[in-house]
């Protein structure tokens, strides 16, 4: 059990916590409304020129929970009431913290010398990033489709953020929507997307166009677009005829009728048969039969 000399040192000790002034007590994190206020009081106490005022109202609102756009409007006016009053090393420390919050943060165009001189410095210690490159599709239209067969749409893509992918968006001219499709990553990059060939037989137009989207669905680059679409015709097939295959006829038949003047002689007719000498129809034999 707790003796009386502890509790009542207990209490003795809770009462002098209890009285201490609001400036030696432990101040608790503001909540987000209590936060915005203290961040607008703030800004006001600033265009006041109640610069002192104005850091504290402000450096308190940061200790909150603040959305990020809030944060970069308090440090901003942080900065610029140090600044005001000749706090120069902490309106640098605290632009720093704005910039490794908002990078590509611009003064307004109506801040006075003084204050901008201040920046500057920081800026040039705190150099923004690089701006990434967008990503690019490369993509040749195929000349032509042919119908009963796929048709294969080939694409490589630059800078493609992780975990993106190349998508296709097709439809037959005789369509209203356009179909969908992820196109298959292939060695070296390159992606492809296999258009079905249309059924007509005398063939048609496949519209399409590729758009490359990241990890969210988020479009990031694309080669064509909905309203200005890719064109491919697909053609009919046209296999060439065969030839026709020709005839030639013998011209040397000069010994079927010899032939046949033989079978009459053995029969018992008297034929007599005279063969002109020599060819007058490139090589073709003349016969004449006569029966006595």
């Amino acid at each position: 059990m707790i003796s009386r000399r502890m509790a009542a040192m207990m209490c003795l000790l809770g009462l002098v916590g209890w009285n201490l002034p609001a400036s030696a007590r432990k101040p608790s994190r503001p909540d987000p409304q209590t936060a915005i206020k203290l961040m607008d009081r703030g800004i006001r106490l600033y265009h006041e020129g109640q610069y002192e005022q104005a850091i504290a109202e402000l450096s308190r609102a940061l200790q909150g929970d603040l959305e990020p756009n809030r944060q970069v409007g308090a440090l901003q006016y942080l900065a610029f009431a140090q600044a005001a009053i000749g706090e120069f090393a902490d309106a640098e420390k605290t632009f720093e913290r704005l910039l490794h919050l908002k990078p590509d943060f611009q003064l307004p165009t109506t801040t006075s010398p003084k204050i901008a001189d201040v920046f500057a410095a920081v800026r040039e210690r705190v150099k923004p990033p690089p701006a990434a490159e967008p990503a690019s599709i490369e993509h040749q239209v195929p000349d032509h489709g042919s119908v009963g067969r796929t048709l294969e749409i080939e694409a490589t893509v630059n800078r493609l953020p992780a975990g993106g992918k190349l998508r296709l968006r097709y439809r037959y001219d005789s369509a209203s929507k356009f179909s969908t499709q992820v196109m298959t990553r292939g060695p070296e990059g390159k992606f492809t997307g296999r258009v079905p060939a249309p059924f007509s037989p005398t063939g048609g137009k496949v519209q399409y166009f590729i758009e490359a989207i990241d990890d969210t669905g988020v479009v990031v680059s694309a080669m064509g677009e909905e309203k200005d679409p890719l064109a491919v015709d697909f053609l009919p097939n046209r296999g060439g005829v065969p030839p026709p295959i020709r005839e030639e006829k013998s011209s040397s038949t000069w010994w079927i009728w010899a032939l046949v003047g033989g079978v009459l002689a053995g029969a018992g007719l008297a034929v007599g048969l005279s063969i002109s000498g020599g060819s007058s129809d490139g090589g073709r034999a003349i016969v004449t039969i006569r029966a006595r």
